[in-house]
């Protein structure tokens, strides 16, 4: 009906003046044709696109001609005016319609539409998901400020996609909490080179010494059998005629007893050392290696954790 009243006024401009305004009164007709030139000129400024602005042209154009006309010239366009339905009163889009009751971002929870768009933004969201787990897992837990910075980024497309994410994000920054604990025992171990050396030597000489008490042990014991050969020869050469094959065994079986005393002494020696070494800081060696086995049992409680968070990452 509105199209109808607007195409009637725009037609009845158009129209050339009645006959009678010609005849009755000339005056009355060409301030009449003024009005309707400054009409008509109104008209063709205004949005025909917007329902507001046809009405108001419509209205105004009726105004006009009923300016110094006989009362009831144009009863046509007066009824059409009165026939035109309040804009306030015109059916809205579903989208709109309930404007009490809107979601973020002008989506309406009755909107046959909105459905649809939560569905894809849902969608949306789980793929932004999927992507930055990927990332997460593809990164060590030293680059746990990267993974914080792609983490906020994703968040802010997550909120504007109007999904519940809050169980995402607080298993996201659990594992990215865990990943920077990890990083920093691990930090922490590799730059106390001082204790882990320390720690190191300890162990290296515990290491020596056993090695060396075991070859004291056979040395000892070797220069015992070798005792017992020599003073056995040494008797037999002095009860019978010393024949030249037993003067070559004695001879022989001294040379080797001389080599297994310089060995003994020598590894005996080697052994006295090794162990003052060992007692002379035992204290800091001690402390050292006690910070140190804390320290791993640290890292390995952190990478635990740090597992756990990441396996809870796709549930």
């Amino acid at each position: 009906m509105l199209g109808e009243a607007y195409g009637l006024a725009v037609e009845t401009i158009s129209a050339p003046p009645r006959p009678f305004l010609v005849e009755d009164n000339a005056s009355e007709n060409m301030d009449l044709k003024t009005t309707i030139q400054s009409s008509h000129t109104f008209t063709n400024q205004m949005s025909i696109s917007s329902v507001d602005g046809m009405q108001g042209c419509i209205t105004t154009v009726v105004g006009a001609l009923n300016m110094g006309s006989p009362e009831g010239s144009y009863p046509y366009l007066s009824s059409a005016t009165e026939n035109l339905t309040p804009l306030d009163a015109q059916p809205k889009s579903r989208l709109f319609s309930n404007s009490q009751s809107p979601l973020k971002n002008g989506l309406h929870e009755d909107s046959i539409m909105t459905g649809t768009i939560l569905g894809t933004f849902e969608q949306l969201a789980l793929q932004l998901q999927s992507d930055l787990i990927t990332l997460l897992e593809s990164m060590s837990p030293q680059n746990h400020e990267s993974m914080s910075k792609e983490a906020d980024c994703t968040f802010t497309a997550l909120n504007s996609l109007q999904v519940d994410y809050e169980p995402f994000q607080s298993r996201v920054n659990e594992y990215i909490k865990q990943a920077a604990s990890l990083a920093r025992i691990e930090q922490i171990i590799n730059e106390d080179i001082s204790s882990q050396e320390l720690v190191n030597h300890h162990n290296s000489e515990q290491r020596r010494f056993k090695e060396l008490l075991k070859s004291h042990h056979e040395a000892r014991a070797g220069f015992i059998a070798s005792n017992s050969q020599l003073s056995l020869l040494c008797e037999k050469a002095s009860s019978l005629d010393s024949s030249a094959e037993l003067t070559m065994e004695l001879l022989s079986c001294e040379a080797d007893n001389a080599g297994r005393r310089e060995t003994l002494l020598q590894i005996t020696k080697t052994l006295a050392e090794c162990k003052a070494s060992l007692l002379a800081a035992p204290q800091i060696a001690e402390e050292a290696l006690k910070k140190c086995k804390e320290m791993e049992i640290e890292r390995n409680a952190a990478q635990v954790a740090f597992q756990t968070a990441r396996a809870q990452l796709r549930n």
